[in-house]
Order: structure tokens, then C-alpha cells, then sequence
């Protein structure tokens, strides 16, 4: 099913908090995702610095940004 969610995320814009759910699955099954963590590392890397002026990127974004990363770990 993890494969099919990925295809399915490709084509969205906003990505991370679909990316924080295969991170939670993948800590909860014990499955390696470094693939897919590779594959979105551009857009992985486009939300450490949030572009938008509007509340969801400022004040909600880091906070996803640093669960993201926590849970990576």
C-alpha cells in the first residue's frame, strides 16, 4: 500500500504532511524508506525555509518541519 501512496503523493504540490505519514508508518512497521525520503528530497528540502507569508507556512510548517526530522531519526 506504501508504494501506491507515494505514487499518489508525487503529484501533489504540498507533500510534507502526506511525507510525515510514511515516516509514521515507517517507524511504526520497521520499514526502510530511505528510497522515498530520497525521492522527495528536493521538496523535503524546500520546506526549511517556508516561502509563503500566510499562517499555515509560517507557524505550522516548522513545527511539521521538526516532526518530520525527529521522527526520521
Amino acid at each position: 500500500m506504501l508504494p501506491d501512496y507515494v505514487e499518489y503523493i508525487s503529484g501533489e504540490q504540498e507533500i510534507f504532511a502526506e511525507l510525515l505519514n510514511v515516516v509514521d508508518a515507517a517507524n511504526r512497521y520497521n520499514l526502510d524508506i530511505d528510497h522515498i525520503l530520497k525521492r522527495f528530497e528536493p521538496q523535503i528540502a524546500a520546506y526549511q525555509e517556508p516561502s509563503s507569508s500566510d499562517t499555515y507556512a509560517q507557524q505550522v510548517l516548522p513545527e511539521e518541519y521538526v516532526r518530520f526530522w525527529l521522527n526520521t531519526v
